[in-house]
């Protein structure tokens, strides 16, 4: 994990599918990272990708 006194980023775990999918399925957020929302099977797919990373 990396921090400082206002960001910490931290390797992704399944337990960040709902927030994940949450912020990829909303069209406002979509318009700024793809264009498009992203379905529950590409937000897993992403999702597991990024962990094995």
């Amino acid at each position: 994990m990396i921090g400082t006194v206002r960001l910490t980023l931290a390797k992704p775990t399944l337990a960040d599918f709902d927030d994940s999918f949450a912020m990829s399925s909303d069209a406002g957020v979509a318009e700024f990272i793809g264009g498009k929302p992203a379905s529950r099977e590409d937000v897993w797919n992403k999702l597991l990708h990024n962990i094995a990373h």
